[in-house]
Protein backbone atom coordinates (compact mmCIF):
# COMPACT_ATOMS: atom_id res chain seq x y z
CA UNK A 1 0.00 0.00 0.00
CA UNK A 2 1.09 3.28 -0.90
CA UNK A 3 1.36 6.19 1.54
CA UNK A 4 -1.41 8.48 2.47
CA UNK A 5 -0.82 12.25 2.47
CA UNK A 6 -3.27 14.53 4.74
CA UNK A 7 -3.14 18.46 3.89
CA UNK A 8 -5.42 21.28 4.84
CA UNK A 9 -5.06 24.51 6.48
CA UNK A 10 -3.60 24.72 9.78
CA UNK A 11 -5.69 23.53 12.35
CA UNK A 12 -8.14 21.52 10.16
CA UNK A 13 -7.63 18.72 11.81
CA UNK A 14 -4.44 16.70 9.94
CA UNK A 15 -2.64 14.61 13.25
CA UNK A 16 -5.54 14.41 15.06
CA UNK A 17 -7.72 12.53 11.97
CA UNK A 18 -3.93 10.71 10.98
CA UNK A 19 -3.54 8.85 14.17
CA UNK A 20 -6.93 7.58 13.84
CA UNK A 21 -6.74 7.10 10.48
CA UNK A 22 -3.49 5.06 11.37
CA UNK A 23 -4.71 3.34 14.50
CA UNK A 24 -7.98 2.16 12.29
CA UNK A 25 -6.05 0.96 9.45
CA UNK A 26 -3.06 -0.75 11.47
CA UNK A 27 -0.08 2.11 9.71
CA UNK A 28 2.32 4.17 11.50
CA UNK A 29 1.45 8.00 11.31
CA UNK A 30 4.18 10.33 11.14
CA UNK A 31 3.94 14.20 11.42
CA UNK A 32 5.69 16.29 9.23
CA UNK A 33 6.24 18.97 11.12
CA UNK A 34 7.10 16.57 14.29
CA UNK A 35 9.52 14.55 12.30
CA UNK A 36 11.58 18.75 11.28
CA UNK A 37 11.14 19.09 14.62
CA UNK A 38 13.00 15.96 16.21
CA UNK A 39 15.55 16.15 13.22
CA UNK A 40 16.78 19.90 13.75
CA UNK A 41 16.44 19.77 17.17
CA UNK A 42 14.69 23.38 16.90
CA UNK A 43 10.51 23.65 16.97
CA UNK A 44 9.08 24.97 13.79
CA UNK A 45 8.83 28.06 15.39
CA UNK A 46 12.51 28.52 16.24
CA UNK A 47 13.40 27.79 13.15
CA UNK A 48 10.90 30.23 11.05
CA UNK A 49 12.60 32.52 13.79
CA UNK A 50 15.90 31.63 13.17
CA UNK A 51 16.39 31.20 9.85
CA UNK A 52 12.99 32.39 7.52
CA UNK A 53 10.33 30.93 5.80
CA UNK A 54 12.46 29.63 2.98
CA UNK A 55 14.69 28.01 4.81
CA UNK A 56 12.16 26.42 6.39
CA UNK A 57 10.15 25.00 3.19
CA UNK A 58 13.69 23.56 2.32
CA UNK A 59 13.87 22.20 5.20
CA UNK A 60 10.65 20.55 4.79
CA UNK A 61 10.72 19.85 1.47
CA UNK A 62 13.77 17.54 1.81
CA UNK A 63 12.08 15.82 5.05
CA UNK A 64 9.03 14.95 2.22
CA UNK A 65 11.83 13.99 -0.20
CA UNK A 66 13.36 11.41 2.83
CA UNK A 67 10.00 9.89 3.60
CA UNK A 68 9.07 9.26 -0.13
CA UNK A 69 12.04 7.66 -0.65
CA UNK A 70 11.68 5.32 2.23
CA UNK A 71 8.32 4.23 -0.05
CA UNK A 72 6.18 3.09 2.93
CA UNK A 73 3.02 3.38 3.79
CA UNK A 74 2.50 5.49 6.54
CA UNK A 75 -0.17 8.34 7.12
CA UNK A 76 1.75 11.49 6.94
CA UNK A 77 -0.12 14.69 8.54
CA UNK A 78 1.48 17.52 6.45
CA UNK A 79 2.59 21.09 7.41
CA UNK A 80 -0.47 23.13 6.11
CA UNK A 81 1.99 24.93 3.50
CA UNK A 82 3.49 21.50 2.27
CA UNK A 83 1.39 20.93 -0.65
CA UNK A 84 2.04 24.90 -1.73
CA UNK A 85 5.68 25.18 -2.25
CA UNK A 86 8.05 23.46 -4.94
CA UNK A 87 6.45 20.57 -6.54
CA UNK A 88 5.69 18.75 -3.42
CA UNK A 89 1.66 18.22 -4.16
CA UNK A 90 2.54 16.49 -7.52
CA UNK A 91 4.83 14.34 -5.77
CA UNK A 92 2.81 13.06 -3.30
CA UNK A 93 -0.16 12.99 -5.58
CA UNK A 94 2.39 10.07 -7.87
CA UNK A 95 3.55 8.82 -4.53
CA UNK A 96 0.70 7.70 -2.62
CA UNK A 97 -2.69 8.84 -2.02
CA UNK A 98 -3.39 12.80 -0.91
CA UNK A 99 -6.39 13.43 0.79
CA UNK A 100 -7.74 17.11 1.55
CA UNK A 101 -9.25 18.28 5.07
CA UNK A 102 -11.47 20.79 3.85
CA UNK A 103 -12.45 22.13 7.53
CA UNK A 104 -14.25 25.48 7.49
CA UNK A 105 -12.45 28.95 8.34
CA UNK A 106 -14.77 29.35 11.97
CA UNK A 107 -13.98 26.13 12.78
CA UNK A 108 -10.23 26.49 12.41
CA UNK A 109 -10.08 30.05 14.18
CA UNK A 110 -12.14 28.06 17.21
CA UNK A 111 -9.35 25.37 17.35
CA UNK A 112 -6.17 28.06 16.69
CA UNK A 113 -7.72 30.32 19.52
CA UNK A 114 -7.06 28.03 22.11
CA UNK A 115 -3.51 26.92 20.71
CA UNK A 116 -2.11 30.05 18.62
CA UNK A 117 1.38 29.20 18.49
CA UNK A 118 1.74 28.91 15.37
CA UNK A 119 4.29 30.73 13.45
CA UNK A 120 2.99 31.54 10.66
CA UNK A 121 -0.13 32.68 12.71
CA UNK A 122 1.69 34.62 15.58
CA UNK A 123 0.45 38.49 15.86
CA UNK A 124 -2.21 38.23 13.48
CA UNK A 125 -6.05 38.69 12.94
CA UNK A 126 -6.41 34.81 13.01
CA UNK A 127 -10.03 34.86 11.17
CA UNK A 128 -8.30 37.52 8.51
CA UNK A 129 -4.87 35.49 7.99
CA UNK A 130 -6.99 32.04 7.58
CA UNK A 131 -9.00 32.92 5.24
CA UNK A 132 -6.51 34.76 3.13
CA UNK A 133 -4.18 31.73 3.50
CA UNK A 134 -7.46 29.71 2.27
CA UNK A 135 -7.34 31.51 -0.81
CA UNK A 136 -3.86 31.24 -1.69
CA UNK A 137 -3.72 27.76 -0.77
CA UNK A 138 -6.80 26.39 -2.07
CA UNK A 139 -5.41 26.07 -5.79
CA UNK A 140 -2.81 23.31 -4.09
CA UNK A 141 -5.69 21.67 -1.76
CA UNK A 142 -8.19 20.80 -4.37
CA UNK A 143 -5.43 18.53 -6.17
CA UNK A 144 -5.97 16.15 -3.91
CA UNK A 145 -7.51 12.85 -4.79
CA UNK A 146 -10.12 12.87 -1.86
CA UNK A 147 -11.68 16.22 -0.39
CA UNK A 148 -13.43 15.81 3.05
CA UNK A 149 -15.37 18.73 4.30
CA UNK A 150 -16.24 19.53 7.47
CA UNK A 151 -14.56 17.21 10.28
CA UNK A 152 -17.60 14.77 9.94
CA UNK A 153 -17.79 11.05 10.93
CA UNK A 154 -14.46 9.27 11.14
CA UNK A 155 -15.35 5.80 10.52
CA UNK A 156 -17.55 6.74 7.50
CA UNK A 157 -14.11 9.06 6.04
CA UNK A 158 -12.12 5.87 7.23
CA UNK A 159 -14.06 3.20 5.08
CA UNK A 160 -14.24 5.67 2.13
CA UNK A 161 -10.64 6.05 1.88
CA UNK A 162 -10.34 2.11 2.12
CA UNK A 163 -12.50 1.97 -0.57
CA UNK A 164 -10.80 4.38 -3.00
CA UNK A 165 -7.31 2.10 -1.67
CA UNK A 166 -9.19 -0.67 -3.07
CA UNK A 167 -10.46 0.11 -5.93
CA UNK A 168 -6.66 1.57 -6.92
CA UNK A 169 -5.09 -1.66 -6.04
CA UNK A 170 -7.43 -3.40 -8.09
CA UNK A 171 -6.60 -0.88 -11.36
CA UNK A 172 -2.72 -2.16 -11.26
Amino acid sequence: MKPIFLIGLPGSGKSTFGKSLASALNLNHVDLDQLIESKNNKSINALFEIYGEAYFREIERNALQELLEKSSSDILSCGGGTPCFYDNMSRMNTAGLTVFLDTCVATIVKRLAKNHNRPILKNKNLEKTITQMRVERIQYYNQAQIIFGEPGNQAKQVLEIQSYLKIQSKGK
